[in-house]
């Protein structure tokens, strides 16, 4: 019986339950057997010793047989449980791999419903799609640092937002990167927007920062990929006079005409586009 108490462990850890380990440990010592008297071994009721018995043939531990219109169940070897503890494995990983990916959606849900008091946050793509909604629902002007780790995944999505902000007369003013800027400067008066260009590695940070109404908004562009919304007057006010003062500096201390140049130079003529390309025209 000792003997026995010890075995079940291993079989629990294979996948097995402690009825069905004892079921199998049964099979074994005592030989082949109908369901009905697996169930009244075991102490349990005969509809559930054929469920144990059929999880037993379901996983390679027995086979079943029709003997004279009764079914026998007999133990088969237990190197089958290396298959079935492997099977377990996989199963394991599948499910880890499927909760990682769940992750970000359920965050994203918990903070949707349970959020601190004017800060949202969100992980994944969602939360530039929110960010843009945002801007769009507001009707203020955007002020953004542009990053230049941006990554325009999803260029339907950024179309829609460019046309859907201009036809509502948002404004936006931008601090962008020269080297990473793809429009000239003729282009940006048709998406409402003032772009001051930044000399070359001034802005190397993966996250994107903009600010519109009460509402300041961090995108990191990294693999963390999350996005958070504050919503807040005074942080705003500030954020809004820190844009202005980084941006009056800039052209103090920058020549925008030679940056400028440098970007049309670097555009084939094919890729001045009249529609807004592949990224935001920062």
């Amino acid at each position: 019986m000792d003997e026995d108490i010890q075995l079940i462990t291993p079989l629990k850890k294979a996948g097995l339950t402690e009825t069905q380990a004892k079921a199998y440990l049964m099979l074994v010592k005592d030989g082949a057997m109908g369901a009905t008297e697996i169930a009244e071994r075991l102490g349990e009721a005969r509809t559930n010793g054929y469920m144990i018995a059929d999880k037993l043939v379901s996983v390679g531990l027995a086979t079943k047989s029709d003997v004279k219109k009764k079914y026998i169940y007999t133990a088969v070897h237990p190197t089958a449980l290396e298959a079935l503890a492997e099977r377990r494995r996989k199963t394991v990983e599948k499910n880890e791999r499927e909760v990682k990916a769940a992750i970000p959606d359920v965050i994203n849900y918990f903070n949707e419903y349970q959020k601190a008091p004017g800060v949202t946050t969100y992980h994944g793509a969602k939360g530039q799609k929110m960010v843009r909604e945002k801007i769009l629902e507001t009707g203020k002007t955007l002020y953004f640092v542009r990053s230049p780790q941006d990554i325009n995944d999803d260029m339907e999505g950024l179309h829609n937002y460019i046309d859907e902000r201009v036809k509502r007369g948002i404004c936006a003013e931008s601090l962008s990167p020269s080297e990473y800027a793809n429009h000239p400067g003729e282009d940006m008066k048709k998406f409402l927007q003032t772009r001051t260009l930044l000399p070359k590695g001034d802005y190397c940070s993966t996250v994107e920062i903009s600010v519109f109404g009460n509402n300041v908004a961090f995108i990191d562009h990294s693999d963390n990929a999350m996005s958070t919304i504050i919503e807040s007057p005074a942080i705003a006010g500030a954020m809004q006079q820190f844009f202005l003062l980084a941006k009056k500096h800039v052209l103090e201390s920058t020549d925008q005409d030679a940056l400028l140049a440098g970007v049309e130079s670097s555009l084939q003529p094919d890729t001045q586009l009249s529609e807004p390309s592949g990224q935001m025209p920062l």
